[in-house]
């Protein structure tokens, strides 16, 4: 069938990233990390049981 694609021999490719300065590059890579890590942070602080706040009788 004309116009039909062949995903069976179709080639994937994976190249490098386009020209980011090195600077942009590292910025990414490390605001990420600290998204990630925030993340966390807050995942870890719902989790820990909480206390009551009444003075004790």
């Amino acid at each position: 069938m004309p116009g039909k694609q062949d995903l069976t021999r179709a080639v994937v490719a994976v190249s490098e990233p386009s020209g980011l300065p090195g600077p942009v590059r590292s910025g990414l890579r490390y605001g990420g990390a600290v998204l990630v890590l925030a993340g966390l942070a807050v995942l870890a602080a719902r989790a820990a049981p909480r206390r009551s706040r009444r003075p004790a009788a």
